[in-house]
């Protein structure tokens, strides 16, 4: 699709070319979708797509995921992060902050944190993905094709 090769451009990959590598202009690929289960699922895809038409991005280090939280809250002067109200409570011993702030999307992110979160190379936390191993390869494969027998087997369906 046309947003498909203009995100592989907007990195320097020209699928068109002998050496699709050759004028990648980004040392790191990094992905920030939502911190929910909807952003996980996107980050896959993306991740996916990646693979099949770049796969060499993953080997060579390049790609990765903005560690995000989806809760926040302010606690004895300090900013602190957790995947879930529950884990804001434990790192408050108990108590519950009243400014806990639910993550849903980024769009929803006050700018400072978000900045804190995700830009600023000093704050933010990454995950480096990457490539599948030679066996993982080929399973990854098979439940991404467009054949759904594997999928279908795994799943039990």
């Amino acid at each position: 699709s046309q947003e498909v090769i203009e995100l592989l451009q907007s990195i320097g990959i020209d699928l068109t070319q002998t050496d699709v590598y050759s004028k990648v202009r980004v040392g790191k690929v990094i992905l920030l979708a939502d911190p929910d289960e909807d952003g996980k699922h996107i980050n896959t895809l993306v991740l996916t797509l990646l693979y099949k038409y770049v796969p060499k991005l993953f080997s060579q280090g390049k790609v990765y995921i903005v560690y995000a939280y989806e809760y926040t809250a302010s606690f004895n002067g300090k900013r602190i992060f957790g995947h879930s109200v529950d884990d804001i409570k434990k790192q408050c011993k108990g108590k519950t902050p009243s400014d806990i702030l639910h993550l849903k999307g980024w769009g929803e992110c006050p700018p400072e944190l978000l900045r804190h979160l995700a830009f600023n190379p000093e704050t933010r936390q990454l995950i480096k993905i990457q490539a599948p191993s030679k066996s993982g390869s080929k399973e990854f494969e098979l439940i991404m094709s467009e054949d759904t027998a594997y999928r279908k087997q795994m799943l039990g369906v």
